[in-house]
């Protein structure tokens, strides 16, 4: 029972691109959990400890999308059908740095590419990123690929 579930932990940490070992755990310890009590909830019900999904809304364009759980807002905009600039998605580049308006979020790493000017500033790198609230984001290079 405890491989399935390591198994099981590993293929949803891949599948969501989240690769922190104290992620990892905490998501393993939960399916088991959540298996020998007979219910296996899906990724989503892990990570976020609201019931509902926070909302980011990117100025000046307007558009709107959730933040998915596990994910980082760059790719939950991706997974919505928005693109913010991006490249290298790992906090380096600096290429989807934008203005962080209202809200919380958390760094999936350590230290992003950011000083502590830019922090207090407002800066936020979206690549690696999670919304802690809902987000207003000035990214003037949105861009709406469902349109």
């Amino acid at each position: 029972m405890v491989s399935f579930c390591i198994i099981e932990a590993q293929i949803l940490d891949k599948n969501s691109a989240v690769d922190k070992s104290a992620r990892y755990t905490q998501n393993a310890q939960r399916i088991c959990r959540d298996l020998s009590t007979g219910g296996l909830q899906t990724q989503q019900n892990y990570g976020m400890d609201s019931k509902k999904p926070f909302l980011i809304a990117i100025q000046p364009s307007g558009l709107q999308f959730e933040q998915v759980a596990g994910l980082s807002v760059l790719q939950s905009g991706l997974r919505a059908g928005i693109r913010l600039p991006n490249s290298c998605r790992n906090g380096t580049c600096r290429t989807c740095m934008c203005k962080l308006f209202t809200g919380e979020i958390a760094y999936q790493i350590e230290w992003p590419g950011l000083t502590r000017e830019e922090k207090a500033e407002g800066w936020i790198l979206p690549c690696v990123a999670e919304a802690q609230s809902d987000l207003v984001l000035d990214v003037p290079a949105a861009v709406d690929l469902k349109a």
